[in-house]
């Protein structure tokens, strides 16, 4: 049964898991790793794909030659003990680890998030990199 959904799809390669998804819509009482089990046993998942594995940029050191280089940003999760729970982002420099940015609130969304980077934007502005170099 397999075989024959895998003949009747247009594509070149399918996974167990559509697979089992259209054998389960026509009425086929299959569990998922037995699927993946059986059509790994006859060589009939889709071709494997490369992992991509990025460049490692670093060499041991965080720390950077000149300011503006290299930003960390963080976030976490704080109870407080009159308001429940807080979010503190912050953004860092990593020449000299300073403090570039930081947010304290309640909800921690993707905007709360960004307020630091913004706050350090600026600041980079304000003072320029010549002043440090």
């Amino acid at each position: 049964m397999i075989q024959k959904d895998l003949k009747s799809t247009s594509f070149s390669g399918e996974g167990h898991k559509k697979v089992h998804a259209r054998l389960k819509h026509q009425g086929v009482t299959v569990g998922r790793n037995r699927i993946l089990k059986i059509m790994k046993a006859n060589q009939l998942l889709s071709p494997s794909r490369s992992v991509y594995k990025a460049t490692n940029p670093h060499n041991g050191k965080i720390i950077t030659g000149a300011p503006g280089v290299i930003w960390g940003s963080d976030g976490m999760k704080v109870q407080t003990v009159d308001d429940g729970w807080a979010r503190v982002f912050s953004v860092t420099e990593h020449w000299n680890s300073e403090c570039l940015g930081w947010h304290v609130c309640r909800m921690g969304d993707r905007f709360a998030a960004l307020e630091p980077v913004t706050q350090a934007v600026k600041k980079d502005l304000w003072f320029p990199k010549s002043r440090y170099c």
